[in-house]
């Protein structure tokens, strides 16, 4: 049931028509895709309840508010939301020993180190440079944890971020808010992928 959620409909009859129809539309046919015997995109999620996964919404919105700040060249709100952010993982918990607590317990120990460079940045640019290490932190929550959100989240890349290398990042906007260039560059980068509530980022994603 990877991918799927509470509402999706599911093809039983006439796939291959609707593949047929998909081809022809220029998209790839989905007999072509990795089943569940195959090293595959969904290998890295962990299941859990929803009521479970609720408990990383303070983590997530406290990164969202970083996101937003420094695409709109707050550098002080941005490093006031980040030492918010250092205290929410530790409200944070799952069952010891459970593969939820294995995995959070590496993501919290990298979101409060990175979260704390953002703090303790002396200039916007650090503090840029400390989120891009917090957004691959919030992505690999989003591919092993799922959306804890009720919204969608975008994750968007810029190839002009990161000394011309590359650099993402995840927001909640319809348009793309930059936050590594902020008024600079602000609509600079495309998004990549949506994940709805509950659902996972792709592991593929994170390759840039």
């Amino acid at each position: 049931v990877a991918g799927l959620q509470e509402g999706d409909r599911v093809v039983t009859r006439g796939a291959f028509v609707l593949d047929a129809d998909l081809q022809i539309r220029g998209g790839t046919s989905m007999m072509t895709s990795a089943d569940d015997r195959v090293s595959g995109e969904w290998d890295a999620i962990i299941e859990l309840p929803v009521k479970a996964r609720r408990k990383l919404r303070p983590v997530v919105l406290g990164y969202l508010k970083i996101q937003d700040a420094l695409a709109h060249d707050k550098f002080e709100d941005a490093k006031a939301a980040a030492n918010l952010l250092v205290k929410k993982p530790s409200g944070v918990s799952f069952k010891p020993g459970s593969a939820q607590s294995e995995a959070w317990k590496k993501i919290r120990a990298d979101i409060e180190v990175h979260a704390t460079t953002i703090a303790q940045a002396d200039s916007v640019e650090r503090a840029r440079a400390g989120f891009e290490l917090l957004s691959f932190s919030i992505r690999r929550l989003l591919e092993q944890l799922g959306n804890p959100l009720t919204i969608p989240l975008k994750l968007a890349h810029c190839p002009m971020a990161a000394g011309s290398e590359g650099a993402s990042w995840v927001q909640k906007s319809e348009e793309i808010e930059n936050s590594y260039f902020g008024s600079e560059m602000y609509r600079c980068g495309e998004f990549v992928e949506e994940v709805s509530p509950s659902s996972y980022l792709k592991s593929t994603a994170s390759a840039e």
